[in-house]
C-alpha cells in the first residue's frame, strides 16, 4: 500500500506544471515612430507582451497627413498587430529581446517581423542613449503590378515594459 501511494505521488509530481498567479502580460506606452512611409502621423500606441499566449501585440493610433491649407477628415486610424513569439533570447549585455514574425506569403499575404527590445537592464557601454525598450517592425509583400518584393520598416521607441495587472 505504501508502494502505491508512493508511485501515485511520484507520477503526479512529475506531470504537474508549476504556474504562476498572475499571468505575465507586460506593457508599455509607444512613444515616437521612425518609418520609411510618410502617408500617416504618428499619435500614439501600446505595445504588450504576452508571455502566457506566447504573442506580441502592437495597438497603433495614426491620423492623416494633411498638408497646410488643405482639407482633410478628422479621423484616427487603428491598426493591431498580434504575432506570435517564435523566439526569445537575453544577449550577453542583459537587453532581452523577443522576435515575433507571421510568414502569409505563399498565399498572397505578407511577412510580418516584429522585434522588441527590452534595454532596461543593458549594462554595456554605448556611444548612444538606448531607449528603454526598442521596436522594431518589418513588413514584406510582393507587388504584382510593378513585380517587385516590397519592404516598410517601422522603428518604435517606448516606455519600460512593466508588469500589468
Amino acid at each position: 500500500m505504501k508502494n502505491l501511494f508512493l508511485l501515485l505521488a511520484l507520477i503526479t509530481s512529475i506531470t504537474t506544471q508549476a504556474r504562476s498567479l498572475y499571468p505575465e502580460i507586460y506593457k508599455a506606452n509607444i512613444l515616437t515612430e521612425q518609418s520609411t512611409e510618410e502617408v500617416k502621423e504618428f499619435v500614439s500606441g501600446e505595445l504588450t507582451v504576452n508571455k502566457m499566449k506566447n504573442t506580441v501585440t502592437l495597438d497603433l493610433l495614426h491620423a492623416p497627413n494633411c498638408k497646410p491649407h488643405m482639407f482633410c477628415i478628422e479621423i484616427i486610424y487603428t491598426k493591431k498587430i498580434e504575432l506570435p513569439i517564435v523566439r526569445s533570447f537575453v544577449d550577453a549585455c542583459g537587453g532581452i529581446h523577443y522576435v515575433a514574425s507571421r510568414d502569409d506569403r505563399p498565399v498572397d499575404g505578407t511577412y510580418e517581423y516584429l522585434k522588441v527590445s527590452d534595454y532596461t537592464n543593458f549594462v554595456c557601454p554605448t556611444f548612444q542613449i538606448l531607449p528603454h525598450t526598442g521596436i522594431e517592425y518589418q513588413q514584406r509583400f510582393f507587388d504584382r503590378i510593378n513585380g517587385i518584393e516590397v519592404v516598410k520598416e517601422n522603428f518604435y521607441t517606448a516606455d519600460q515594459l512593466e508588469l500589468a495587472l
